[in-house]
């Protein structure tokens, strides 16, 4: 049986699955937005505020857009584009478009680190990703895709379905969204619970969790089909690590929606999505990534996913950080002591010269720079493969 089959085979199997209580089709409860959670949870708050999700989708604001819109001019391939503010507005005026040149108002902002996106709308609902982005490091506008030269009338041109933001990246950028596209006059009416990715991006609505912490000291059913006790319609902190690990992978993952709406979460990811699997252009042949995959196909491929190793096992959920800073998020695992929690593991000295054969504290000396290969999306933006492969010399990068 070949790679692909197998894979196949193993997503429809996991995805048969019930691992988690609610249904599609039983009411559910309201969102409350992230603030609401923030009084009892400070901490978990605190942590979430700073990094990526927080800051997947902001409206543009001074404190947001992090710019050069000081009527700043950047050229590719024949097309210029300016950006310029007026009062608490931002504009883009671009000869990049059909019957240009035309200038739109900047409608979103995506991205917090390396990069920031900025999002126009090109005619009323519908939001467009535009391809000039913002180098959050070297504070300079770029294009991620520098050989590209296309027309306004390409599939993939930044106006056209292929970079529509409503139906293509919204859905990860944010909790309860609906597409609400009109097929009879073409156009969105979208709407969103919160734009990022909060709280109930990855709890669910808490709607009903608030009605329960109302009543301190009691286990209270939840009052909508098939929630858990608290009153939310997934249990992340169950014992069982596919439930979280598919939790992440509703925004970590190249796929394909079934719906034009988000899913509660706590939905099955393959009763949701078609996930992308190995194949040409995606993923090198020996299946480490090639493309921009978004970690949950190659984590699949793993042995690390095998033995039940969930995303928070190395990564703060709430920070978005590493739980432990440069070989120790490894080491707490692979090490001479082990983890209990993994008993397969062999036990031995693996941060050390005889494992790595580089001088300790390079970054030949890095886990990561062998095992978890990085690649460039957008330009800038490092992707780090998370099937943990052998190394491969004639892939990974030079040390």
């Amino acid at each position: 049986m070949n790679t692909l089959l197998r894979i196949g085979l193993f997503v429809l199997l996991i995805g048969s699955g019930g691992t988690t209580a609610n249904s599609q089709s039983d009411k559910q409860p309201g969102y409350v937005g992230s603030m609401a959670c923030s009084s009892c949870h400070e901490r978990e708050t605190s942590a979430w505020k700073k990094p990526h999700h927080a800051n997947a989708w902001k409206l543009p604001s001074e404190d947001t857009v992090d710019r050069d819109f000081d009527n700043a001019e950047f050229a590719h391939k024949g097309k210029t584009s300016r950006f310029y503010s007026n009062e608490d507005d931002f504009f883009i005026e671009t000869s990049d478009f059909i019957d240009a040149p035309m200038t739109f108002k900047v409608a979103g902002v995506a991205g917090f680190s390396p990069l920031q996106q900025y999002l126009i709308e090109t005619e009323q609902g519908r939001l467009q990703s535009f391809d000039v982005v913002w180098d959050q490091e070297k504070k300079t506008w770029y294009h991620p895709y520098p050989a590209q030269k296309l027309k306004p009338e390409d599939g993939c041109h930044w106006s056209s379905p292929y970079k529509n933001w409503n139906a293509r990246c919204a859905e990860c950028h944010s909790a309860g969204i609906k597409e609400n596209y009109s097929l009879s006059d073409r156009r969105y009416n979208s709407t969103q619970a919160e734009i990022n990715v909060g709280c109930e991006a990855c709890h669910g609505p808490g709607e009903n969790h608030l009605s329960w912490t109302r009543k301190p000291g009691q286990k209270m059913k939840s009052t909508f089909s098939g929630h858990y006790d608290k009153g939310f319609t997934i249990g992340i902190s169950g014992s069982d690590p596919q439930i979280a690990i598919e939790q992440c992978a509703a925004r970590h993952s190249r796929r394909e929606s079934f719906q034009d709406f988000s899913p509660v979460t706590g939905t099955p990811f393959h009763d949701s999505y078609r996930l992308a699997l190995l194949r040409d252009g995606l993923y090198h042949p020996d299946g480490q990534i090639l493309e921009e995959v978004y970690v949950y196909g190659s984590f699949l491929l793993s042995k690390m996913h095998d033995i039940g190793v969930r995303c928070s096992n190395c990564q703060d959920p709430h920070g978005s950080r590493l739980q432990a800073k440069e070989n120790s998020v490894c080491t707490q695992c692979h090490s001479q002591i082990g983890n209990s929690g993994f008993p397969t593991l062999i036990a031995k000295l693996y941060d050390d010269r005889s494992h790595h054969f580089h001088e300790p504290g390079t970054e030949g000396a890095q886990c990561v720079s062998c095992h978890m290969i990085e690649r460039d999306d957008m330009g800038i933006d490092g992707k780090r493969d998370h099937s943990f492969r052998v190394p491969r010399p004639d892939l990974s990068k030079k040390i």
